[in-house]
């Protein structure tokens, strides 16, 4: 069956620089020419012109008005643009596309993502990797109620039938539940988006998913490379591989955007980041290995 495909990003407006460069590097992999939707919220419109600027493919779809109002759960890392993809099945930019690969702002696309797009959801709306830290903190069973053995998936990359999912209803159910159970969603989105796939989900390589987990033992190459931990543009970059940290430097410096900053926070410890940041950071950051700093 041949399917309308789109990568589709989201952010807000400090994100917003960062995913502009995950999805530049996802169309320069891609075998043929990708759709790319990048989903904001709160973006400035000197942001936005930029953003276009940089990756003219880009189709930018505003979903501030589907936030307003909302009730959930938001931290010092997560604004409510981190709600955004409980939202895709409501985005009129995306209704041209029955297939949809969703993928977080701090990512290095390393493979070609229509290999992922082309693959079969043969017996469930959506395909998900594991998330690592869930395999043996299973302490979420309880907090959701979900049933015993449960899995947990990590919701940074997803791939969705977007036809299934609308008849099903799943997204709807997600964002009730993350209005309603605020206190519950410990992991935000996430933590609803396992309440309502719970037993209708399949497993994604985790290749397409290689989170900052023991990232020195990784002995296959990833194909999509998220970086959960330390970002590549953070001034620390422990975990971060060099090839990253080096192919995000030269994006950052290439980028008509490079004088945008956002906040970012580390513990207790403030810092301001971002394009316009990177030249202060970046000689620190070549006189400091990381220490997790696995080859891939």
């Amino acid at each position: 069956m041949n399917h309308t495909s789109a990568l589709v990003l989201a952010a807000d407006d400090r994100y917003f620089p960062f995913a502009c460069i995950a999805a530049k590097q996802a169309i320069a992999r891609a075998a043929r020419p990708l759709p790319v939707v990048l989903i904001h919220d709160g973006v400035t419109e000197q942001r936005l012109k930029e953003g276009k600027a940089y990756c003219p493919e880009l189709i930018l779809a505003d979903a501030s008005h589907l936030l307003e109002g909302s009730n959930f759960s938001t931290g010092a890392w997560q604004s409510r643009a981190t709600y955004i993809r409980l939202f895709i099945d409501q985005i009129p930019e995306i209704n041209p596309y029955d297939r949809v690969l969703y993928v977080d702002s701090d990512v290095s696309v390393v493979a070609d993502p229509w290999s992922l797009l082309s693959v079969g959801l043969t017996s469930a709306p959506i395909m998900a990797a594991y998330d690592w830290r869930h395999l043996a903190d299973v302490s979420f069973r309880s907090r959701l109620s979900l049933p015993p053995g449960s899995p947990y998936f990590n919701a940074g990359v997803l791939l969705l039938d977007l036809g299934a999912v609308r008849a099903a209803g799943q997204l709807e159910v997600a964002r009730a539940f993350a209005s309603k159970h605020r206190d519950l969603c410990v992991d935000h989105d996430q933590d609803a988006l396992n309440v309502a796939f719970q037993g209708k989900w399949q497993v994604l390589d985790w290749r397409w998913n290689a989170v900052s987990l023991n990232g020195d033992l990784m002995k296959k190459r990833p194909f999509i490379r998220h970086f959960t931990g330390k970002k590549p543009w953070f001034p620390d970059q422990r975990g971060v591989e060099r090839e990253f940290i080096d192919s995000w430097r030269s994006a950052i410096e290439a980028s008509p955007s490079r004088q945008a900053a956002g906040t970012f926070w580390t513990g207790t410890r403030a810092y301001r980041t971002g394009f316009g940041q990177w030249s202060a950071s970046r000689e620190l950051s070549r006189d400091r290995t990381p220490e997790v700093a696995g080859k891939v």
